[in-house]
C-alpha cells in the first residue's frame, strides 16, 4: 500500500498555474520532461479511447500538486491517469518516501512502488521519464535492504539496466547521469576498482565526465551541485574536501523553485556543516 502525507509547510509552494506554466522549463531543465499537452497526452495513451484534453487539464493539475508540495494529490491524481499520469504520480511518491518515510518502513514502500509500475515501464520503452522514476525506485529499494539482499534479488543489476536504457534513449540526460555514476561510485568504493571496472564498466574517469557533463547545464538546480558533491566525497574521500564544500555552498546558494530545491538545499546545509 503506498500511503502519502502532508509534508511540512515550510517545503510547500504556493503557484497557480500560469506561474506554474511560466517557469516550466526551469522547473525541468534537468529531466527535459515535456510540459502536458494533448500531443504528449495522446502519445502515452495511444490505442486507447480517452478525452485527450481533460487528461491534459488534470495533468496540469497534478504537477501543479508536485511542485507546491502536494504529494498526495499529485500521487492519486496520476495514478488515475494511467500512463500520462505515471511519472508526475510516481516522482511524487518517490519524493515523499526517499525524504519523509521512515527507514524501517522503505523497503515495503519501493517494493510496492515498483511492482506497480512494471507493466507501465514495459509497455513505455521509449519513455525516458517513466523508465527513470522506476530506476529511482529500484535504486531506493537498494538502499533500504542489506546489500545481500540488494544483490540476491537483482535489483542491483535491474537499476542499472534502467539506467543504461535511459541513457541510451538521451545521453544528456542529467538525472540518469547523477545516478549512473552514484552507481558506479558504490561499485567502487564496495567491489574495488578492476572487479568495478570488469563487472560494471566503473571508471573515475567516466563518473568525472558525467558529473562535468551534469555541470555544464545553465544554472543548475540544488541537486546537481548536491549529488556532484556526495559523490566526490564518497569516491575520494578527504581529497576532494576543496571541491566538495565548493559545490555544497553553491547548492545552498541556488535558486529555491519547488520542493525537491528546499529538500536538497536543506541537505547541502546540513552536510557543509561538516567542512
Amino acid at each position: 500500500m503506498v500511503t502519502i502525507q502532508e509534508i511540512p509547510a515550510e517545503f510547500q509552494f504556493d503557484y497557480d498555474l500560469d506561474e506554474l506554466k511560466a517557469i516550466w522549463p526551469r522547473l525541468h531543465a534537468i529531466d527535459g520532461e515535456p510540459s502536458p499537452s494533448v500531443p504528449t497526452v495522446r502519445a502515452l495513451m495511444a490505442g486507447q479511447q480517452v478525452e485527450h484534453d481533460q487528461i491534459t487539464e488534470d495533468l496540469w493539475m497534478a504537477w501543479l500538486d508536485f511542485h507546491n508540495g502536494h504529494f498526495n494529490r499529485a500521487f492519486e491524481t496520476g495514478q488515475a491517469l494511467g500512463a500520462a499520469g505515471f511519472y508526475v504520480a510516481h516522482l511524487a511518491a518517490n519524493t515523499y518516501g526517499s525524504y519523509f518515510l521512515p527507514k524501517a518502513q522503505q523497503a515495503d514502500y519501493f517494493e510496492t512502488l515498483i511492482t506497480r509500475g512494471k507493466s507501465v515501464v514495459e509497455g513505455h520503452a521509449d519513455q525516458i521519464n517513466i523508465i527513470y522514476v522506476h530506476a529511482l525506485h529500484l535504486g531506493r529499494y537498494a538502499q533500504s535492504v542489506s546489500p545481500v539482499k540488494a544483490l540476491s534479488s537483482g535489483i542491483v543489476p535491474d537499476f542499472r539496466k534502467a539506467l543504461e536504457n535511459c541513457l541510451a534513449l538521451s545521453p544528456g540526460h542529467i538525472p540518469s547521469l547523477l545516478a549512473h555514476a552514484a552507481l558506479m561510485i558504490e561499485a567502487i568504493v564496495t567491489m574495488g576498482e578492476l572487479p568495478a571496472r570488469m563487472g560494471f564498466g566503473a571508471t573515475r574517469k567516466k563518473i568525472l565526465r558525467q558529473y562535468e557533463q551534469a555541470l555544464e547545464l545553465a544554472d543548475p538546480p540544488p541537486l546537481v551541485f548536491l549529488e556532484v558533491a556526495k559523490g566526490l566525497a564518497r569516491l575520494e574521500k578527504r581529497k576532494a574536501k576543496d571541491k566538495v564544500k565548493s559545490l555544497l555552498t553553491q547548492a545552498v546558494s541556488a535558486a529555491r523553485m519547488d520542493p525537491m530545491d528546499a529538500l536538497d538545499i536543506r541537505d547541502a546545509m546540513d552536510l557543509l556543516k561538516g567542512y
